[in-house]
């Protein structure tokens, strides 16, 4: 994988979880993912998803693998060991192991740090790596690579530019994962990020009412679960937009884009012609991007290595390997930021906030969304929260009957305890819990009633069944709601 492929990858990802655990530097743990796992191509990362190097310690239940690795106990010195090494299923899940292991006590000094120095420095002294050298190593990769663009959007008053794109499948991978945006994060929203050394092309649209149509197009696709990541399946978004007649939010059945398949599309879309774009039956992709896209006469090429100031709502960011698009940020015809440029129903973009397809927070969420900003809160309350203040403990409906829809559930409270049994009690408390905002996937369809709760399952890394409390059987309690 391409260094900033796997940063393209990864770093929705670290976004996503890194609030719900207080950790407000993201720049820092995307920084220790490339250190740790040489850019996702070490064994333990590329095969078993562990990519911080994480080790079983004596709380880990899940499947591990025994490796062999260098520490460095003496400055300068280093010494081969084996050990156990946690093992995950997907990038996803691997990236969420690292957040649930800084949760042991020695690590709660991390929360709240905001400068990536002091992040890497303070895990360093709490005993997570051995390297001398492991904080300059980090943050030569922090600069290099420009990751504090993750942390935070610009200041108080400004108009951040947002990026919609095609990451990788739900496997963190190019092909072969199953069609549509199975993790949440395949296409995403995230803020402005770039590279010195492989800077962005910019290509501009002639035509303010294009521009605004493919910026609504790309961020409507990331609203719609329908659409995923698959290299080799690339050019089925083409069929199943013209079956809806070019939207993309309103995509129906499941299909794959890669990067930039999606921006060809959304060009195509908003009005480019598709015997360009789609000749010989293939989207563009990054080696005949300039061509394509200067052939349709809708594009102005404004060169490479623009200032995130300088870039517009509709814009088509392309570099060696990568394509985005610009979808918050100033307008195409002036200066004024663009209020509502995001796409799809206020239910379709209140899912993609909940899962983290849409990443901005705070101030930035309300500049992005717009006019659609009040409606969209409206709808994550009314979907996850009973339609309660998220402050409150969420409501639910006693269900109709002993069966749920299956998949990946999001608690919503903290210290949601896992049981080996769907009852209370001492015997059944496995000594682990979840807190809100977490995920627990691969909820299965039938649930159980007792001891005043509806208990919903899983099997846990380890291959045993474990229980959660769903719901209070009177409906006046919801730990779970469905992503």
């Amino acid at each position: 994988m391409a260094k900033e492929d796997f940063i393209a990858s990864i770093a929705p990802i670290v976004q996503r979880y890194a609030p719900d655990y207080g950790i407000l530097c993201p720049s820092a743990v995307i920084a220790q993912a490339i250190n740790e796992s040489g850019w996702g191509e070490s064994k333990l990362a590329s095969k078993y998803h562990n990519y911080f190097g994480m080790k079983c310690g004596t709380k880990w239940t899940g499947p591990s693998v025994n490796m062999s690795t260098q520490e460095e106990y003496q400055p300068g010195t280093l010494t081969t060991i084996s050990d156990n090494f946690r093992v995950y299923g997907s990038m996803d899940e691997g990236v969420r192991g690292y957040f649930e292991f800084i949760q042991l006590a020695r690590y709660q000094n991390l929360r709240g740090i905001t400068d990536p120095r002091t992040y890497l420095q303070t895990i360093k002294d709490d005993g997570y790596a051995t390297s001398s050298a492991y904080v300059a190593n980090c943050m030569a990769l922090v600069d290099q690579y420009g990751l504090t663009a993750y942390d935070t959007g610009e200041s108080e008053g400004s108009m951040a530019v947002y990026l919609a794109q095609a990451s990788c499948d739900e496997n963190g991978k190019y092909v072969g994962g199953q069609a549509g945006n199975q993790s949440g994060s395949e296409l995403n929203i995230r803020a402005y990020y770039a590279s010195s050394s492989n800077p962005w092309k910019c290509y501009r649209p002639k035509d303010a009412t294009v521009a605004k149509k493919i910026a609504e197009n790309a961020s409507g696709a990331v609203a719609n679960r329908n659409i995923g990541y698959d290299q080799n399946e690339r050019n089925t978004i083409r069929t199943k937009a013209q079956k809806v007649n070019l939207v993309l939010a309103a995509i129906n059945e499941a299909c794959e884009c890669d990067c930039m398949s999606l921006a060809g599309e959304c060009a195509i879309c908003a009005g480019a012609s598709d015997a360009i774009l789609f000749a010989g039956g293939n989207l563009p992709w990054t080696g005949n991007a300039h061509a394509k896209l200067l052939e349709t006469g809708m594009f102005d090429y404004k060169g490479s290595g623009l200032a995130e100031s300088q870039l517009c709502v509709g814009d088509i960011l392309v570099r060696d390997g990568h394509a985005v698009i610009v979808v918050s940020g100033k307008a195409a015809t002036g200066s004024a930021p663009t209020q509502t440029v995001v796409s799809g129903s206020i239910e379709e973009l209140a899912r993609a906030i909940w899962t983290g397809r849409i990443t901005a927070t705070g101030e930035e969420r309300r500049k992005l969304l717009g006019d659609k900003y009040d409606a969209v809160q409206a709808k994550i309350q009314e979907l996850y929260y009973g339609g309660k203040p998220v402050e409150s403990t969420p409501t639910a409906t006693k269900p109709a009957s002993n069966t749920i829809r299956p998949g990946t559930y999001k608690v919503l409270v903290n210290g949601l305890r896992v049981r080996s049994a769907p009852r209370l009690g001492n015997d059944t408390d496995t000594g682990k819990h979840y807190d809100a905002g977490e995920l627990i996937y691969s909820v299965a369809s039938d649930i159980v009633e007792a001891d005043g709760w509806w208990w919903a399952h899983y099997s846990s890394y380890s291959g045993k069944t474990r229980y959660v409390a769903m719901s209070s059987t009177d409906g006046t309690k919801k730990y779970l709601a469905m992503v």
